[in-house]
């Protein structure tokens, strides 16, 4: 004989902490590993598509958890790279998550790419962003789907991002190729 336990929340014993969520309700993710260029126009988010995540809430008034890791190179300098994870709910207008405050001119995003170039190398360097444990409260209908997505800027006008591998083709050790993904977990409310 088997038994099946089955529940729409749980929710810890002492209630759920203010901010937070209960337990996790499911998780779903994307990886990839197939390198590609994308074209980035000037001051313009543009949508690493590869690497998009969906979720469709299981329960009322979840929270959805976010992690990730997106790798890659820009055939620009490492620091006129930006980033930041929107979402769209049932194929809505996108939103931003979590991103500075307004400042005149000043790019709004979660964070900009760490310089990782060696000797001015925009060819076989490159970087990574890592994202992790950031708490979304999704406005939606259960039923609806919510995907989010990771979305890159750079000031520079030419730019192009190699997603999971370097600008360079050579087929040597000091062109990497590796992988990205996104981590998306409903926590109850």
């Amino acid at each position: 004989m088997s038994s099946k336990l089955r529940v729409d929340s749980i929710v810890p014993v002492d209630g759920v902490p203010t901010g937070g969520g209960g337990g996790i309700i499911q998780v779903v993710t994307t990886q990839s590993t197939t390198a590609a260029g994308v074209n980035v126009a000037q001051n313009t988010f543009t949508n690493l598509s590869a690497i998009n995540c969906t979720i469709t809430p299981k329960s009322a008034n979840s929270k959805i958890l976010i992690s990730g890791l997106m790798t890659g190179e820009g055939n620009k300098h490492d620091v006129s790279w930006t980033y930041k994870i929107m979402k769209s709910v049932a194929g809505g207008s996108d939103a931003d998550i979590l991103v500075g405050d307004s400042g005149g001119n000043r790019i709004r995003c979660l964070c900009p790419f760490p310089a990782g170039h060696y000797n001015d190398d925009q060819d076989s360097s490159p970087v990574f962003a890592s994202f992790s444990h950031l708490l979304d409260s999704p406005s939606y209908s259960v039923g609806q789907s919510i995907e989010y997505k990771f979305m890159i800027h750079c000031i520079n006008s030419g730019a192009v991002w190699s997603i999971n591998g370097t600008n360079g083709g050579s087929d040597t050790t000091d062109y990497e190729r590796s992988a990205s993904y996104m981590t998306l977990m409903e926590v109850s409310a």
